[in-house]
């Protein structure tokens, strides 16, 4: 009897040592803290993840499952991109803190072109190696969607995942099937604001042409969307013209096969020009797709397919 209390006293001394080491750790280490969760998803299938693209370093998200950083464009991380040249640190703390989107079927070193749209094509080549989710979502690492209405402050230092409860989102998901932000497109010009079209929004910061060749593609390939065209980029009201979304798995990967067939074939015609052009005009794929995503939408939205909630924005 003693010597058994005794052996159980010792079993609990070592696992009390072992769960404190655990709690430092995952606390004073994030590529620790990456590690376990790697080990958990491949355990435990998420109903939802969230991936939140990085280009260089900036604020990582509170430790936990729904939220993953994954570094776009690492096959040509050396290359000068629109926020500068990363130095061989800033490398290092990326490759330490998060996923690359450079690994087995990958578009990485399209990134200058196609901006976050690397990430998406991984994500959803590689869709049962990230736990398979039921709902799939992309932030930037510095914007966020507001899903949880809380304080700033507090918001920003305390809520864990960004004040994500996964079973409220899952409620939400359920019945909107999609959640994401849309704005009212403008023309900011002689230091006065002018609402705009979407498309005069286009035509104001970049080359029109890229969006008029879209826009006749998809008319010839989705014919069936070709209201939708319309309505997103001639009617003069809030779009959701953003790459920040989360929605059902299903649904995204209609949107991303037919974003994919688009981009692709939009790139066979001027994906030579578009390299030739400075940082920010290079990345004409990124800003096709947030128009294409509009239109997707309002596509899924008009046959009652989705009734998508609208949520705040915010940076961090």
């Amino acid at each position: 009897m003693r010597k058994g209390i005794v052996v159980f006293a010792v079993i609990c001394l070592v696992v009390a040592n072992l769960l404190l080491v655990h709690c430092v750790l995952w606390n004073c280490s994030d590529k620790y803290a990456v590690k376990v969760q790697e080990v958990w998803a491949s355990f435990h299938h998420p109903k939802i993840k969230i991936f939140m693209t990085y280009y260089k370093p900036f604020r990582l998200p509170k430790k936990g499952e729904i939220v993953q950083p994954i570094q776009v464009g690492r096959a040509i991380e050396t290359e000068p991109f629109m926020g500068g040249k990363l130095s061989d640190e800033d490398r290092a703390w990326l490759h330490e803190n998060m996923i690359g989107d450079d690994s087995g079927d990958n578009i990485s070193a399209k990134n200058r072109s196609f901006d976050v749209l690397t990430a998406y094509y991984w994500v959803w080549k590689h869709y049962r190696e990230i736990g398979n989710p039921e709902y799939i979502g992309f932030w930037a690492h510095s914007k966020i969607l507001i899903l949880t209405p809380t304080n700033k402050r507090l918001f920003n230092r305390l809520a864990p995942n960004y004040g994500l409860d996964e079973k409220k989102l899952l409620k939400l998901l359920e019945k909107h099937k999609v959640v994401t932000w849309a704005w009212t497109p403008y023309i900011y010009e002689d230091g006065e604001t002018i609402i705009s079209s979407a498309y005069d929004n286009y035509r104001h910061d970049h080359v029109i042409e890229d969006l008029d060749r879209m826009v006749d593609m998809v008319k010839e390939k989705y014919p069936e969307m070709t209201d939708a065209v319309h309505a997103v980029l001639y009617d003069i009201k809030p779009q959701p013209i953003w790459n920040y979304f989360v929605m059902e798995k299903e649904l995204a990967f209609d949107y991303f096969s037919k974003l994919f067939a688009l981009m692709f074939e939009l790139e066979k015609n001027i994906g030579a020009e578009i390299n030739a052009r400075d940082y920010k005009q290079r990345r004409a794929f990124g800003f096709l797709a947030e128009r294409f995503f509009a239109i997707w939408l309002e596509y899924q939205t008009r046959k009652g397919v989705v009734s998508p909630l609208f949520v705040p924005q915010q940076y961090l």
